[in-house]
């Protein structure tokens, strides 16, 4: 079949011109990755005040920040709770703020720097996360021990 035998075909309509043009795909790139860059940041933002404000009240697996010691006691999961809610919300909102500033300059790079860039920004915001992981899961383990039972604190065993 021939060209023309298959816009005879059908009925006049040209194919190509119903395929976007690889422009007009390309400046909604930028747009895109920025806003998708800032998501992080703002799950971050949002688990963080969500362990700060309707976490559960007592040690669940559906809901909440999650590690081994913390669920051992209601004492242990409250702090646990809070350490992360305070933890989250201040790391998710200096990325916020970062990413903010940071991925304006976005839409101005070349289509290889910008995804170089943007895949540098989720990588900071992973690792942001992990950081806040291990700052929670030590302050708890600082604090209770894996039974759930609060640790003594130095004043504590020296005032006596």
């Amino acid at each position: 079949m021939d060209k023309e035998a298959l816009k005879a075909l059908l009925g006049g309509i040209d194919i190509a011109g119903l395929i976007p043009k690889i422009e007009d795909i390309l400046a909604y790139v930028a747009p895109t990755v920025q806003i998708l860059v800032m998501v992080g940041s703002f799950v971050m933002l949002a688990f963080g005040l969500y362990c700060l404000m309707i976490a559960p009240k007592e040690a669940t697996h559906a809901a909440g920040y999650r590690f081994r010691w913390g669920m051992a006691s209601d004492h242990s999961w409250r702090f646990m709770q809070r350490v992360a809610g305070v933890v989250f919300s201040m790391l998710g909102m200096l990325s916020a703020i970062y990413m903010a500033l940071f991925t304006r300059h976005l839409a101005d790079l070349p289509l290889m720097e910008l995804m170089t860039q943007s895949c540098k920004y989720i990588l900071m915001q992973a690792a942001l996360a992990v950081i806040g992981c291990l700052v929670t899961n030590f302050l708890v383990i600082y604090r209770y021990d894996r039974k759930g039972n609060r640790r003594y604190t130095w004043k504590e065993l020296f005032s006596e």
